[in-house]
């Protein structure tokens, strides 16, 4: 079995196709099932596709996928702050990112705070690296305040160091 996630950031009407051309190669190529989850990140609210579906002179051919809607977590942010689930750290650090557009002193703060958490979540250092790069990625600051970061969290890798060799 494959596990094929695409990440859409704006509406586009190809994308139940695109779903539906990676899972017939998947399967040509390697002869498994894949299973198709797609995230949306898009502003339109409405908008949640979930399946390709063709039908022409009798001929029908139809998949579902499954679909999350990023924006439909607001109403969450407790919970997904609460969660010592990655997955929630990274919906957060989506949300967060949306949420401090105009503030981004306040952006700064919450992305040294999701990073932190990484820390707590005790996880293999290639899975920290890549979890970290995608909060760097979706969380950016102007180089001013991406300096400012950089200084506060070499600081917290300082003291977590020195905490952990007592």
């Amino acid at each position: 079995m494959l596990l094929h996630v695409e990440i859409e950031f704006q509406r586009g009407k190809y994308l139940p196709k695109r779903i539906l051309d990676y899972n017939i190669r998947a399967f040509n190529r390697f002869d498994l099932p894949a299973i198709n989850l797609v995230i949306l990140c898009d502003d339109a609210r409405k908008w949640r596709p979930r399946r390709y579906r063709h039908d022409f002179l009798g001929t029908r051919l139809e998949l579902e996928f499954g679909s999350v809607k990023i924006s439909h977590y607001q109403k969450q942010l407790a919970e997904l702050e609460a969660s010592d689930n990655f997955f929630a750290l990274l919906v957060l650090a989506y949300l967060k990112t949306q949420e401090t557009s105009e503030q981004l002193e306040e952006r700064k703060v919450w992305k040294l705070s999701l990073i932190r958490r990484l820390y707590d979540l005790g996880l293999q250092e290639q899975d920290f690296r890549i979890l970290y790069r995608f909060i760097d990625w979706v969380m950016v600051l102007p180089n001013a305040l991406d300096d400012e970061f950089l200084q506060e969290f070499r600081q917290f890798e300082r003291e977590r160091s020195v905490a952990s060799s007592i």
